[in-house]
């Protein structure tokens, strides 16, 4: 098995697909949204930022990918990464693809309200809470955007895409590797 890194948009399902497939196999996982956030707090002249909007923080997170995911490989370890923060064209290059399996997830054909009110339901503690209504909609409008932007690439890079608008709780069940 592969080493994986699951990665796409804010609130897509990446973390929870992470979770199914460390319930189910062996991986140790890496939230690397947290790595992103202490690399922002404590190096601010690296450029990196935390935000939900993807940015050139992504070429930045991919060199720092080639380097840890470097040594990962010379583990017998298997390793799950998720991040929030990085496009199918800045880490194309930067992963031995013979040792990874690059997967995105995204949601470009939401429903912006629907998706607020799952987020209203299920985003009990997370960043959402202190995001009025219209605010999440604004964000999910551009996470929508990048969506799409990400499959496009997915589609040219032959990167396996998870699309989550629709039947989230089925297609987060039923994944296959």
């Amino acid at each position: 098995m592969k080493n994986l890194l699951i990665a796409g948009v804010a609130k897509s399902g990446k973390s929870t697909i992470c979770e199914k497939i460390c319930e189910e196999e062996k991986y140790n996982h890496i939230p690397f949204d947290y790595i992103t956030a202490s690399m922002k707090r404590n190096y601010p002249e690296w450029g990196v930022k935390s935000d939900v909007i993807i940015n050139d923080t992504s070429k930045i997170l991919c060199t720092l990918f080639k380097t840890i995911t470097d040594i990962i490989n010379d583990t017998d370890e298997k390793f799950i990464i998720d991040c929030a923060h990085i496009y199918p064209r800045d880490i194309v290059n930067k992963l031995d693809l013979n040792k990874w399996k690059i997967i995105f997830v995204g949601y470009p054909n939401i429903d912006v309200d629907e998706k607020v009110k799952n987020i209203r339901k299920y985003d009990i503690n997370g960043w959402t809470k202190k995001k009025s209504d219209g605010e999440l909609k604004v964000i999910i409008n551009k996470l929508k955007e990048i969506s799409n932007i990400i499959k496009q690439e997915c589609d040219k890079y032959n990167f396996t895409f998870i699309d989550t608008s629709n039947n989230f709780e089925y297609v987060i069940n039923n994944i296959s590797l």
